[in-house]
């Protein structure tokens, strides 16, 4: 397609757009461009024309998350308002249009998003999927901000056996004598950036735990056994892996195509090897999502039957806070328990979550 011709196309088709008045109307135009994408993609008409199209699509799945802001759509029966009695003219159902309530959010979200990340969606930088989900991470952080920025440790009272410190774990765990913690469940980050966080576990693990103390730990799957090694190359045995089956819908891990079902629980015992005194069950049912405090907080209550296969008696070691789960479950059970945490918002988090 020649440059003036793509010129004239593109122009009359922004004056369309600018003229769409209905959210029928905008999502027609929004399909079309959609449409126009995929044939210029398998035509191979080069990547200008494909942003060209990429851009009006965007543009109009933007201007139509406005429009269905500003309308008031009928989730219900047809015409029917909440009095139950038929409106004269009724707005049409989100069914109606051909629209997901998923689809709806999307186009929404667009429009809160800036003029940056829009153009770095049209030019195919970034995937409208990841921009809203990086945008929902960064408002669920400011809005933590917000919310903890008057939290300060002296307001708050703890229990005089339970203990959470700001700071790195492997630095703040040098007060700990040696041989000394019964037991340690945490839940480092999974991510590949924080893969040292592993290492630093096996450390304070291997000297700070009593002789066939146990180490529980939580993990993804993306990079088992480099998170094996590093615990074990401090000293530490492998003993067992447990699974913690997810409640709710699974998640999508992207980079291996995969719908994520279950979580590992890894099992790492100081020497000398020991084995239980009693049988355990290795699959734990999940208790559901609880992030109102932390992104990657986990249930509390499927800590019960990690409680009560490995733990007798003694002081309990959180590396990894996070939001304080495992602490606030030993403060509900009257368990001595020592946290650190060296994210400020999640120290800040944990604390108030203990404190209250």
């Amino acid at each position: 397609m020649k440059e003036e011709n793509s010129l004239v196309i593109f122009t009359r088709a922004s004056q369309m757009l600018a003229e769409a008045n209905t959210i029928q109307k905008t999502k027609e135009l929004m399909d079309l461009a959609l449409t126009a994408m995929d044939w210029a993609k398998r035509k191979k008409m080069g990547k200008d024309s494909e942003d060209m199209c990429r851009s009006y699509a965007i543009e109009a799945e933007k201007k139509m998350g406005q429009m269905l802001r500003d309308s008031e759509l009928q989730h219900g029966a047809r015409g029917i308002g909440k009095s139950g009695v038929p409106k004269e003219n009724p707005t049409p159902t989100l069914k109606e249009l051909g629209i997901t309530k998923k689809d709806s959010s999307r186009a929404q979200k667009l429009t809160e998003l800036s003029d940056s990340i829009l153009e770095e969606i049209k030019v195919g930088k970034k995937s409208v999927s990841k921009a809203i989900t990086e945008f929902k991470k960064e408002e669920d952080k400011d809005n933590r901000k917000k919310v903890l920025s008057e939290i300060k440790k002296e307001n708050f009272k703890l229990p005089d056996f339970v203990t959470i410190e700001h700071g790195d774990c492997l630095a703040l765990s040098k007060s700990i004598k040696d041989n000394s913690i019964s037991l340690i469940v945490t839940d480092p980050p999974y991510p590949e950036e924080f893969i040292d966080c592993w290492t630093k576990l096996g450390k304070i693990a291997f000297r700070t735990l009593e002789p066939s103390g146990f180490c529980v730990a939580y993990s993804g799957q993306m990079h088992l056994p480099e998170v094996i090694n590093r615990v074990t190359k401090e000293g530490m045995l492998y003993y067992w892996t447990f699974t913690l089956i997810h409640t709710g819908p699974s998640s999508t891990i992207h980079p291996r195509s995969i719908m994520n079902g279950f979580k590992p629980i890894l099992i790492f015992q100081k020497p000398p090897l020991k084995k239980l005194n009693t049988y355990i069950s290795d699959v734990i049912q999940g208790s559901g999502k609880e992030k109102g405090s932390h992104i990657w907080q986990q249930g509390e209550a499927e800590l019960k039957q990690i409680f009560d296969g490995f733990y007798n008696k003694g002081t309990v070691l959180e590396p990894y806070a996070g939001s304080g789960t495992t602490l606030h479950y030993c403060k509900s059970q009257g368990i001595k328990c020592v946290g650190y945490e060296l994210d400020e918002l999640a120290y800040k988090s944990c604390l108030k979550r203990l404190g209250d």
